[in-house]
């Protein structure tokens, strides 16, 4: 993911510049992983475990996200995005997706069928490997 974003133009995540594209991305991360630790942030993120609690702390000071005790373990706590961690996100992917369609529009068709098939099969291959997780973690029980 990391290479794709390396390629795509700074301004492509926002319009404004108030948020690091690394700042969405960890909006994203949760949203669609609500309730993860600090740590697993980080490694999504591929930040050091000290990076990742200060990343966290900035996100948390901002009023982005927030912090809830987590059950299973004392020692670490769980993230959530805020109403306004929410709506910062929702903004920024419709416009994002904005963009996406806006660029889209200006190819040629066999190029966009061509986009379509390649993220068809990506996505195909993804939907694959978690079936095949699946069913190793099935046979272990």
């Amino acid at each position: 993911m990391r290479m794709i974003h390396k390629t795509l133009p700074k301004n492509i995540f926002n319009t404004d510049g108030e948020f690091t594209p690394l700042q969405l991305e960890a909006l994203l991360f949760l949203h669609m992983n609500p309730k993860s630790t600090v740590s697993t942030l980080g490694k999504y993120l591929q930040l050091s475990s000290s990076a990742a609690a200060q990343f966290t702390d900035r996100l948390v000071k901002t009023g982005l996200l927030k912090r809830e005790d987590n059950p299973q373990d004392r020692r670490s706590v769980l993230l959530s995005l805020t109403p306004k961690g929410d709506l910062v996100f929702s903004q920024m992917h419709r416009i994002h997706m904005g963009k996406i369609e806006e660029i889209i529009s200006l190819m040629p068709e066999k190029d966009v069928k061509e986009l379509h098939r390649i993220f068809s099969d990506f996505f195909e291959k993804i939907e694959a490997r978690k079936g095949e997780k699946q069913g190793s973690k099935r046979d272990i029980k």
